[in-house]
C-alpha cells in the first residue's frame, strides 16, 4: 500500500474517539488519466532532449505537474483514505498528494455506519473504480484506486467479510 502505517497514523489522528482497524487510499475520478498524460508528455519532451534519463526524469515530474492541477481544481480532496473501525467506515480527505505529501491533518468528508456502507470495485483498463453507498441516506461516492498499492482489494473484503 501507499505508505499504509502513515495512512492509519493519520487516520487514527482525524478519528480519536475510535479505533481504525484498516485503511485504503482512493483518488478523485479522472486521476489516473491525468498523471498518465503528465508522464506520456514528460517521456515525450525528455525523448525530445535524447535521453532515456530525461525521458524519466521528465516524466516523473510531468506526473507532478497532473497531480499539482488535479490539486488545484479543489473538490472534496486530492486523495481520500478509506479508515474502518469496528462500526463505521471513514471517508478522510487529504488535500496534497505528491512527494511531499503527508496523511497530518486529514478531514472528515464523511462517516457512514459499517452496516449501511456498501463498496463495490471494477476494473476498467488500468483503473479500478470505487463507489461507495451508504444505504441510509442514498449518498453515493465514486473515486478511483491505483492498480497497485491502494490495499483496496484487502480492505473492501475485511469490510464485507
Amino acid at each position: 500500500m501507499l505508505d499504509g502505517h502513515a495512512a492509519l497514523k493519520g487516520a487514527a489522528e482525524a478519528v480519536p474517539n475510535d479505533t481504525i482497524i484498516d485503511v485504503a487510499i482512493v483518488f478523485p475520478d479522472g486521476t489516473t488519466a491525468a498523471q498518465l498524460g503528465g508522464t506520456g508528455a514528460g517521456a515525450v519532451a525528455g525523448g525530445l532532449l535524447g535521453s532515456a534519463n530525461a525521458a524519466g526524469g521528465l516524466a516523473g515530474v510531468g506526473s507532478l505537474a497532473a497531480e499539482h492541477e488535479l490539486e488545484k481544481e479543489g473538490g472534496d480532496a486530492a486523495s481520500v483514505v478509506l479508515a474502518l473501525s469496528d462500526s463505521t467506515l471513514y471517508l478522510l480527505g487529504r488535500h496534497r498528494i505528491g512527494a511531499l505529501a503527508s496523511f497530518k491533518n486529514l478531514t472528515v468528508i464523511a462517516s457512514i455506519p459499517r452496516a449501511n456502507a456498501k463498496v463495490e470495485t471494477a476494473h476498467a483498463g488500468i483503473v479500478h473504480s470505487v463507489k461507495i453507498t451508504d444505504s441510509a441516506s442514498g449518498q453515493v461516492y465514486e473515486y478511483e484506486a491505483k492498480p497497485m498499492g491502494s490495499g483496496l482489494s484487502e480492505f473492501a473484503a475485511r469490510l464485507h467479510g
